[in-house]
């Protein structure tokens, strides 16, 4: 199933370029103000070797920092302070079970797609809805070739060398606000996981091909347009998405404030429409320039 799945998806990028796209853009803006000076780019945190070699521009920005900043240094030499991060803030009070704090119908739903994409739910009873929602989808994925350890952002991790490295949030703070979200917000997170798993293989396409163009708007909309059909689910994208763009921005301004070339790789959602973080830095004043 897996090797089908990632021949399909191989194939509809192949197409799309024997029909005449263009070189992969990719998602690049400048930002300059005052004496700072920033690249502010787009990261696929789970990728395949099909968005690879990356856009020239991105590497001649890269190559021209001093700092490389990302939202978590999510680096190899980090993987086990990881996994006690996510296990902490993760993990139910003792006793507790998933299968108690949702409701049953949606506990068989896990149960039900984590034995379709090989995980016994045995290993996900003792867990937050936001972490086994977040674990199937990343399971569903990856039975798509699609590997975080390819994820843009860990490109640049690998290659950063004696680059100074700044997070922006930290693993730690990131899940610590998914343990944070309130248990009917949990709740609405897994069972929305649940209900998008089918559509992957469709919509995974569609991020790759408008990240490739460099298309904010298609990106946008494939990534945004189905939270968009489930009003419920606004206080959740605003936690995951505005709020964390506003705190990223500010943190960019500080940096762009202390002259150092920055090259700021973050997931592209967080770059695209009216809330993203080059709209907010253009509304702090400073010059922002598509590249």
């Amino acid at each position: 199933m897996r090797c089908k799945a990632t021949a399909l998806l191989f194939g509809i990028m192949a197409a799309a370029r024997a029909a005449g796209e263009p070189a992969q853009r990719g998602m690049l803006w400048e930002v300059r103000g005052g004496a700072g000076r920033a690249f502010v780019a787009g990261s696929i945190h789970a990728a395949d070797p099909s968005l690879y070699p990356l856009p020239a521009a991105m590497e001649e920005a890269f190559a021209a920092s001093k700092v490389l900043v990302v939202e978590a240094d999510v680096s190899d030499r980090n993987a086990a302070a990881l996994r006690e991060a996510a296990l902490r803030a993760a993990k139910l009070p003792e006793g507790r079970r998933l299968s108690e704090v949702v409701p049953a119908v949606l506990w068989k739903d896990v149960q039900k797609r984590a034995k379709e994409l090989g995980i016994d739910p045995a290993g996900l009873a003792a867990f937050e809805p936001w972490f086994a929602a977040i674990t199937l989808d990343m399971a569903a994925v990856m039975r798509l070739g699609v590997d975080p350890a390819r994820g843009v952002d860990r490109h640049f991790l690998e290659k950063a060398g004696d680059r100074r490295v700044v997070e922006l949030e930290g693993a730690k703070f990131q899940f610590d606000l998914f343990h944070g979200l309130d248990a009917k917000t949990q709740e609405l997170f897994l069972r929305y996981s649940m209900d998008e798993i089918d559509s992957v293989r469709e919509e995974l396409p569609k991020i790759f091909a408008a990240w490739r163009r460099g298309d904010d708007k298609a990106l946008e909309e494939a990534l945004f347009e189905p939270l968009r059909k489930h009003k419920e689910m606004e206080g959740l994208r605003l936690a995951l998405f505005t709020r964390r763009n506003e705190r990223m921005a500010a943190r960019v301004e500080k940096l762009l404030a202390e002259g150092a070339p920055c090259f700021v790789v973050v997931g592209a959602g967080h770059l695209v429409g009216a809330d993203g973080i080059p709209a907010l830095l253009r509304a702090r004043g400073f010059e922002v320039l598509r590249r």
